[in-house]
């Protein structure tokens, strides 16, 4: 038993079936510059300081870009206690970039993480300056190839963590190993991902009949 492209499919509700995720990860700093100003709307001169003080040619550091985006970007006008316009809402442009930013982050902290815990692979960027693209690639297929190969590079004695998106591999067994299955998600529903089926809180009953009826409804799913 091992966990396939259909468990991916079916767990997470990622596509497994697309243009697969490729292309070069080590970028030559103009590159990686260059990439960073198209595809995140960064001044130039922003990212020469960033990367003179990173140490990464082809990567880029998480505090940079919270710096960049934190705070500056709504999709609504706000307004003080007075009602006057205190900041406009984005720009379509403005809001792409933070997409991507958050997309990075993802990919970054959780989806491919790597052993540097603060920076980011700015080799992602090229996959996502298409936005009606993005979804046409094989994001499952990605993210159960990186763990695979994390599961790989684990075996090695001198190795002491797991990368890649664990959460694919707790739904997994949280699917096919009851036993070691949280506390059920009283809110799931079929038009849900199978993640959400549990809850890491407990979650209180009116009364124990409902309470042993859910847990059967839930474990035949």
């Amino acid at each position: 038993m091992t966990i396939t492209l259909d468990d991916v499919s079916q767990l997470l509700g990622v596509m497994i079936r697309g243009k697969v995720v490729t292309g070069d990860t080590d970028l030559s700093l103009e590159q990686t510059k260059k990439l960073l100003h198209r595809g995140l709307g960064i001044p130039m001169d922003k990212i020469d300081a960033e990367m003179k003080a990173n140490k990464f040619t082809s990567r880029v550091r998480m505090n940079f870009l919270l710096k960049q985006f934190v705070g500056k970007v709504t999709d609504q006008d706000l307004h003080d206690g007075n009602g006057v316009v205190v900041k406009k809402a984005s720009t379509q442009k403005e809001l792409q970039f933070a997409v991507r930013v958050y997309l990075l982050f993802f990919f970054g902290c959780t989806a491919f993480t790597d052993i540097t815990g603060t920076a980011i692979p700015v080799c992602y960027l090229r996959l996502l300056l298409k936005f009606n693209e993005i979804r046409d690639y094989t994001w499952g297929a990605a993210l159960l190839a990186y763990l695979y190969r994390s599961f790989g590079t684990a075996t090695s004695a001198k190795v002491k963590g797991v990368l890649g998106y664990l959460t694919l591999l707790h739904a997994w067994i949280y699917e096919y190993f009851p036993r070691f299955r949280p506390f059920p998600n009283l809110n799931y529903n079929l038009s849900m991902s199978c993640t959400h089926k549990h809850s890491v809180t407990q979650l209180s009953y009116t009364n124990t009949t409902e309470a042993l009826n859910y847990t059967r409804a839930i474990h035949t799913l």
